[in-house]
């Protein structure tokens, strides 16, 4: 504990104190993704951002591990490097990513790495919708719900609805209503009949 006094003849000023905790165990970094998948898509834009949730002015690098090379991502460690941004990609971007963060001149003191395995798929997913009973024909008047839904990772996805087109989302109605990856019409009238189409988008920049 330090004690800092300012004097002024037999009268104290001001006493202020400031207390400094060493702690032996490093802080671990941690990889963020945005979206917040374990599977990506060829042509999606993925965020990574490495998270180190004690103590301030880390600077970051980054390095990727494939099944025959480790490769540094970055020549050298800066503050502007907490985020690695993957554009459009691809197959190859596959691998295990590591960040780690170091901060102080001499003795450098540096960050746990923390890491995290990235599988890139080559073909966009299909969204499938299936349709809660009753199946087949309707009468008005009846309730019936269709779900949009993927084979796999289902995270960050969100969903539009379409019908009989598919140039315009369906809006919120009192009689229809979407909700994440349902779509609900109740009670059914003859004008809801039709051709239905579910779509998924995600990430910042929209990936359809």
């Amino acid at each position: 504990m330090y004690q800092c006094v300012a004097a002024k003849g037999k009268d104290q000023v001001s006493s202020n104190f400031h207390n400094i905790t060493a702690s032996a165990t490093r802080p671990q970094a941690v990889i963020v993704t945005d979206p917040p998948a374990s599977v990506m898509f060829r042509g999606e834009t993925v965020t990574l951002t490495c998270d180190i949730r004690k103590g301030s002015g880390w600077r970051y690098s980054w390095m990727r591990k494939t099944k025959r090379t480790l490769e540094s991502l970055s020549a050298h460690s800066t503050e502007s490097q907490q985020r690695h941004i993957l554009h459009s990609v691809k197959e190859s971007d596959s691998g295990e990513y590591f960040c780690q963060g170091e901060r102080g001149q001499n003795p450098v003191i540096q960050s746990v790495s923390g890491s995290l395995v990235l599988n890139v798929s080559g073909g966009k997913p299909k969204p499938v919708i299936t349709q809660n009973a009753p199946s087949g024909e309707m009468y008005t008047g009846e309730s019936v719900t269709l779900n949009c839904g993927f084979g796999g990772d289902p995270a960050g996805w969100e969903y539009f609805w379409y019908k009989d087109t598919q140039s315009t989302a369906l809006p919120n109605t009192e009689s229809s209503r979407s909700e994440g990856s349902s779509y609900t019409i109740s009670p059914a009238a003859l004008a809801h009949s039709g051709e239905y189409w579910c779509r998924a988008a995600r990430g910042r920049n929209p990936f359809y």
